[in-house]
Formats: structure tokens, sequence, C-alpha cells
């Protein structure tokens, strides 16, 4: 048996907070972190802003990164979800 803790990860396009998980992650010893556009989001804009325009991100749902430390998680989140998709894959593949 794994230990750690299971931690469920919704569907960017889930409408409720009880809403089945798409996926679970078993962790251990590590930290999670969400950052995109989410369903309690005002009118469907996301809480970020695209450093270049200076209006909501319109490009991604939902970025989840798995990491040793929340707050170096949370920020590499932020960071990918304000990035192109083919910037932060270049990215997370360095």
């Amino acid at each position: 048996q794994k230990s750690g803790w299971k931690v469920g990860v919704q569907s960017a396009q889930a409408k409720y907070d009880n809403a089945l998980p798409e996926q679970v992650l078993n962790l251990n010893n590590q930290a999670i972190a969400f950052s995109g556009k989410g369903y309690r989001d005002l009118a469907g804009q996301s809480h970020l802003i695209d450093p270049k325009t200076g209006l909501p991100l319109q490009h991604v749902e939902q970025c989840v990164v798995v990491g040793h430390c929340a707050a170096d998680a949370d920020a590499l989140a932020t960071a990918l979800a304000a990035m192109p998709p083919e910037q932060g894959m270049a990215l997370i593949e360095s």
C-alpha cells in the first residue's frame, strides 16, 4: 500500500466543488498547486492577467504542478499558465 495523500484533480470544466476528480494523484512529501481559469471566476474570466495585454488570460483552463515546495509549485503553475502553451512545455522539458 502506498503512503501519502490522495489528491483528486478535477477537470477544469467541473461546475461544482463536489464533482468527481478526473485524476487522483498520490503525493508523498510533495506539494501541489493549481492555476488557471476556474469555475469560480467571474463571468468565465481568469483572475490571472496576461502580462502582454493586461487582460485576463484566455488560453489556459488549468495548470497543475507537483513539486517538493508549495511556494515553488505555485509560482511555476502561475508562470506556466501565463505562458503560451509551447513555451510552457519547453520550460517543463528543460
